[in-house]
């Protein structure tokens, strides 16, 4: 059977991490899970209960799931990785609010840290090797 690849970047507002991962899984299950989730995009504008969505779209996004085979996983600090993939990071705007606690304040700045550190490396090496 043909395995499909798809990647995703997965975002935590709270810690401000972000992981991209790329995974592989049968065909079959792949194109089942695009199909019933575009499906379950259009019919949540019906169904105000979400019935499609419990009943049919999830239980088979778990089948879909139990047939992924991770094959990388990535971390990339989190600003870098929104200057990286801007479009993944739209809509989450309304998460990064500061909600004035320390721990807040603290994930925050070592993140920036963490991603002025990373975007000077990957600069050095895109130089070193012309990328």
């Amino acid at each position: 059977m043909n395995n499909m690849r798809d990647w995703s970047v997965g975002i935590n507002n709270v810690f401000y991490t972000c992981v991209v991962s790329l995974e592989e899984v049968p065909a079959f299950y792949y194109y089942l899970e695009m199909f019933t989730s575009w499906l379950c995009d259009k019919i949540t504008y019906i169904d105000r209960f979400d019935l499609f969505h419990r009943y049919v779209h999830d239980p088979i996004f778990q089948l879909y799931s139990k047939h992924i085979k991770r094959t990388y996983e990535v971390q990339i600090p989190y600003f870098s990785a929104m200057k990286m993939f801007p479009k993944e990071f739209e809509g989450t705007e309304e998460y990064m609010k500061d909600d004035g606690t320390y721990e807040f304040a603290v994930n925050r700045q070592r993140a920036i840290k963490l991603s002025e550190k990373f975007d000077e490396l990957y600069e050095r090496i895109k130089e070193q090797w012309d990328l």
